[in-house]
């Protein structure tokens, strides 16, 4: 009888449910021998999100609990050393908590969020301790305490996983292990909310109390985007280790490696597909490991398998809002910051200070911490020839990413454009008629005012990038569908615009010239190829299918601060 194929794992960050279910598992267990092995007896692990924190904090909790379920590990890394397993598999209590939740709109919301965490985790030991003859009547009336009491009794509260700890050393006759997912979520939050200082200050004294001079502590290990030491949130914490993703320590048990993707990918069928999904998801280098966002990958396999789909999509961006790459775009104003950004989109790095002790307050210090950020949290990645001591060379990971740029940079020339009305009523009539010369005056305009591209020697491929974003948002009015790289015919067009009343239709391909001052005829003769590709590639069909009366298929020859424009009926 032929087995049956694994599911893909989507959204499941459960070791137990993957490991028991039918479900494909990328094996990350060697990461808890390092953990054994690792300095410092409280260790914090920063990456980006989406990269397996949490799942690998689950598969740390069934390795270590009590009671564990040796099959879960069999056949995996980890189980060949038989020795270390006798040694450490299921012989600890574990505490498991995730704070990724707590993200109240102010600060009472907050720590009601924290108080629901811990009172689940209380929930699953409560009626142990409470039946226990090793609990004392005292500390029994401090659990009491510790469920029962408001949430806004913030000493209680900070004080409620020290407690924890405690209680589980008295029950089990072991020192606990304490795995915190997501630390860094209630201070993000916190930040955006305006409740900042308050957060800090309870965290201080949550973490400081549980983490620091707690002999009931075996080890802990927490995960987050930022390592957050100047917020004192962990004052005098003298035992702890941090590992980002500059560290050359346990840089492939985040993401997956171009091996393990391989065997992803062969495994359901779609090697063919490997330079696609290398092209999209790929390029994040961690320590010294190039790494692959599992969640990206994952859900690339799962529309091909699923859906028949094997079109790349951003399914990393589309998980959370791009407020990192808002707050970019807002400081455009500081000196070559829209130079680094067109830069970065064309494939180039830039050099900038990285700050790995950034802290959410420091970001409203000055523009440059923006780029901290952006490197922390998966935006950029560091480029594999960096050299320099003091600054790191930064760049776009892959193409998802850099189409987010691209989105991000059409929405500064968006917000930006209601000061040139005159000039937008030009491009929006030029569109609408198929008349190239407005189009091409308008754009040409918007160009040679806003942006200062150079002539770099840059895949040109890349370099169309930033000019489609650009002309997304000054299209964008409220009255036209406007779709990017849209589906249509046997290809995918650049820009596709409808009127909403199905007046008339456009499709647009933009190509780019690297040259300074290029001939008229060779501007025309980009043009032409661009309108032929149109008509090979049939962009216009679903138009015909709407029955659009009238279509406009344009040919955009971008070069520098200035474009070249030629138009065709469909």
């Amino acid at each position: 009888m032929e087995e049956k194929r694994m599911e893909l794992p989507l959204g499941i960050d459960d070791f137990h449910e993957i490991r028991t279910g039918n479900y494909y598992y990328v094996d990350k267990t060697a990461f808890i021998q390092t953990i054994v092995s690792g300095k410092g007896k409280v260790q914090l692990y920063t990456r980006p999100r989406r990269f397996g924190k949490s799942l690998n904090l689950s598969m740390l909790k069934y390795f270590f609990s009590i009671g564990t379920d040796p099959a879960l590990f069999t056949g995996l890394a980890v189980s060949k050393d038989t020795e270390f397993c006798q040694q450490y598999m299921g012989k600890y209590p574990v505490i498991l908590l995730s704070l990724k939740d707590v993200a109240g709109i102010d600060f009472n919301d907050a720590c009601q969020q924290l108080k629901n965490q811990m009172f689940y985790l209380w929930l699953n030991i409560y009626h142990e301790l409470m039946d226990s003859d090793r609990i004392p009547a005292f500390m029994k009336q401090k659990i009491e305490e510790a469920t029962q009491a408001d949430a806004q009794n913030t000493g209680i509260l900070a004080d409620s996983l020290r407690l924890m700890t405690v209680c589980m050393e008295r029950l089990y006759g072991r020192r606990v292990i304490v795995l915190i997912d997501e630390y860094d979520v209630p201070l993000e939050k916190a930040y955006a909310n305006g409740y900042y200082d308050q957060m800090v200050s309870l965290l201080r004294g949550f973490f400081s109390s549980a983490l620091k001079s707690n002999p009931s502590l075996q080890t802990a290990v927490l995960t987050g985007c930022l390592r957050i030491s100047k917020e004192s949130i962990f004052a005098g914490l003298n035992n702890m280790t941090v590992y980002t993703i500059h560290d050359a320590v346990a840089d492939e048990y985040f993401g997956f490696t171009e091996e393990e993707t391989e065997k992803m990918l062969e495994y359901y069928g779609l090697k063919a597909y490997q330079n696609t999904v290398r092209e999209w998801y790929d390029g994040y280098l961690f320590g010294n490991t190039s790494v692959y966002c599992p969640w990206d990958v994952i859900q690339y396999c799962a529309a091909a398998v699923n859906s028949g789909s094997t079109k790349p999509e951003n399914y990393w961006i589309n998980t959370s809002g791009n407020d990192i790459l808002r707050k970019l775009i807002e400081t455009v104003n500081a000196e070559g910051t829209l130079e680094d950004i067109e830069k970065l989109i064309a494939g180039e790095t830039v050099k900038k200070n990285v700050q790995m002790n950034l802290t959410y307050r420091d970001l409203d210090e000055t523009p440059e911490n923006i780029w901290s950020l952006l490197y922390t949290t998966g935006y950029l990645t560091k480029a594999a020839d960096e050299k320099s001591a003091d600054r790191m060379c930064l760049k776009i990971p892959n193409r998802e990413v850099r189409e987010t740029f691209v989105q991000q940079a059409g929405e500064w020339f968006r917000e930006g454009k209601a000061r040139r009305t005159e000039d937008l009523k030009m491009l929006y009539h030029g569109v609408e008629c198929g008349n190239a010369s407005e189009l091409q005056t308008a754009f040409s305009d918007f160009l040679s005012r806003t942006i200062g591209v150079r002539d770099w020697n840059s895949h040109t491929g890349l370099r169309e990038n930033f000019y489609h974003g650009v002309m997304l948002g000054l299209l964008e009015n409220g009255a036209w569908d406007i779709s990017s790289n849209r589906e249509a015919g046997e290809g995918y067009s650049d820009i596709w615009v409808r009127d909403r009343n199905y007046r008339f239709g456009a499709v647009m391909e933009l190509k780019y010239i690297q040259s300074e001052n290029p001939a008229e005829e060779t501007l025309e003769r980009a043009a032409d190829q661009a309108l032929e590709q149109i008509e090979k590639k049939d962009y216009t069909a679903g138009l015909r299918k709407d029955n659009v009366p009238v279509i406009h298929e344009f040919g955009i020859v971008c070069y520098r601060r200035q474009c070249f424009v030629k138009v065709k009926a469909a």
